[in-house]
């Protein structure tokens, strides 16, 4: 008997996971997740395993559970720690370390374990960006660095794999849990603590619709367009027909690159 074909969401009850859970289920979607305390079925029937992201063991106990049952055609990494918050110097190392390896290192390992039981032409993996691919934010560099990490993640195995789509969006300021971290009373003396407050006030979010959409428009388009991106939830026109033939036409458009290159070309 063949397995049930599914969109899996890694972190099912965070702001975003949920939003899109429910959403991708509106429409007909069969959904699968993943929570860290183990939830009861949900009363709309979206099936949900218990997933310790931060443990390999409770990795590899998941994807045996969970390919002796599906197949997936759509994966989604929504996990995302920003502690420690802080200059380098001064944060414990070992909570660096376990923040990078949760962002970046587990779900890695997780995607590798899972990616041959995927089901469809082009199944298509989605993770989520943060600040700091144009600039050097302060006091986040552990979060920052996963993230970008996630960037350049996505355009390798999109180039190395041909039948997958890998791409990452960056969603912006979205009122979600995550954002209680930067508000510690420790950190109150940070400018993040004060910007923080400040959009929360003033309810200065990217909505959570717009995020939904961001999401839906990348999974709509087929490899070429969005396979290797680093998009941006806050600022790309996803409706334009002209920003899909940009994509279609320019392979570096929305990727990392070194910026200044043309200043050592004309020394030469």
């Amino acid at each position: 008997m063949s397995n049930t074909k599914c969109t899996l969401i890694i972190g099912i009850t965070s702001g975003i996971g949920s939003a899109l859970s429910h959403h991708l289920f509106s429409i007909g979607n069969n959904i699968v997740g993943t929570s860290r305390i183990q939830k009861p079925e949900s009363e709309n029937l979206i099936r949900i395993f218990e997933l310790d992201i931060s443990s390999l063991e409770s990795i590899s106990s998941f994807v045996e559970l969970f390919t002796s049952e599906y197949v997936w055609e759509r994966i989604v990494f929504c996990p995302a720690v920003m502690s420690p918050i802080g200059p380098f110097r001064s944060v414990d190392i070992t909570q660096w370390v376990s923040t990078f390896n949760v962002n970046f290192s587990n779900q890695v390992y997780l995607l590798h374990k899972i990616l041959p039981f995927s089901h469809g032409q082009f199944p298509h993996v989605l993770f989520f960006a943060g600040g700091g691919t144009n600039s050097a934010p302060k006091n986040y560099s552990a979060y920052t660095l996963s993230k970008i990490a996630l960037i350049k993640l996505v355009e390798l195995l999109d180039k190395e794999i041909d039948n997958i789509t890998f791409s990452i969006l960056g969603p912006g300021w979205v009122n979600t849990k995550i954002h209680e971290q930067s508000l510690a009373p420790e950190l109150s003396h940070l400018p993040s603590f004060k910007e923080t407050e400040k959009r929360l006030l003033n309810s200065d979010f990217v909505g959570m619709e717009q995020v939904i959409s961001s999401i839906m428009w990348i999974f709509s388009q087929e490899k070429a367009v969005v396979g290797g991106r680093n998009f941006s939830a806050a600022h790309d026109p996803f409706d334009s027909v002209e920003f899909r033939n940009l994509l279609s036409s320019n392979v570096d458009l929305l990727k990392l690159r070194r910026h200044g290159n043309h200043l050592s070309q004309s020394q030469s």
